[in-house]
């Protein structure tokens, strides 16, 4: 099996900057088997796509995929700056406000001043190939500046491996043998570049431990309806 884009799925037990880490790098992968690569805008929108509909992001999802999920090809801020409003947003996101229309003001508020105003003196190229080469760079400055994303980026290595190899098969169950490859992150150097089927036999379940998840399901993905 090739890892596809539709293939990966949000990971409600990380935080969300984190989940946008792991998915650049899934992408980044994917972005090479396909002819053009993929575009930027398409990239910010996928993941935003995948980000909760309920919950305390609700307000913050509904407005980004309204900012982002147009037809052009750049967003109007990078993905770096994406994880990192992300992670300044993780602060805020509980507490927009008491009814309704206070959370969606309170939301797009906080994108405009901590992801968009910020973009705007970045001067971002607008064409894809310019756009990419960018985004490639500051990326990959993100991983080697912050320890914590370069973390999660090698559990995303294991996971791609993992997907092209064995696909939606989690003899532990989906939820514990990702939480199991973080573990083995911490744990092992350089882990995510052993053989899958090495990686499998760490993560298989111990006869006392058992699975208490079903083995081959993966969670079901966040509606995407309206998105167009």
């Amino acid at each position: 099996m090739v890892f596809h884009i539709i293939d990966h799925v949000y990971l409600p037990f990380w935080l969300a900057a984190w989940n946008a880490a792991i998915f650049w790098h899934a992408m980044e992968e994917y972005s090479r088997r396909v002819p053009n690569g993929i575009s930027q805008n398409t990239l910010a929108a996928s993941f935003i796509r995948k980000m909760p509909l309920h919950g305390k992001w609700k307000e913050v999802t509904i407005t980004l995929r309204h900012l982002t999920l147009c037809r052009e090809e750049c967003a109007s801020y990078s993905y770096r700056g994406l994880v990192e409003f992300l992670q300044q947003a993780e602060r805020y996101v509980e507490h927009l406000g008491l009814t309704s229309r206070q959370r969606n003001a309170a939301a797009v508020q906080l994108i405009q001043t901590k992801l968009i105003q910020p973009a705007v003196s970045q001067h971002l190229p607008t064409t894809v190939a310019q756009r990419n080469q960018v985004e490639l760079h500051q990326m990959r400055r993100l991983f080697a500046e912050m320890p914590q994303a370069a973390r999660y980026k090698r559990v995303a290595v294991m996971w791609v491996c993992w997907m092209d190899a064995y696909g939606a098969y989690y003899p532990r169950g989906w939820q514990a043998t990702i939480l199991k490859m973080e573990e083995l992150v911490d744990e092992m150097p350089n882990i995510e570049y052993t053989p899958t089927p090495i990686i499998q036999e760490l993560s298989a379940p111990t006869k006392s431990e058992g699975s208490n998840e079903p083995a081959t399901d993966n969670p079901a993905e966040e509606d995407s309806s309206g998105d167009d």
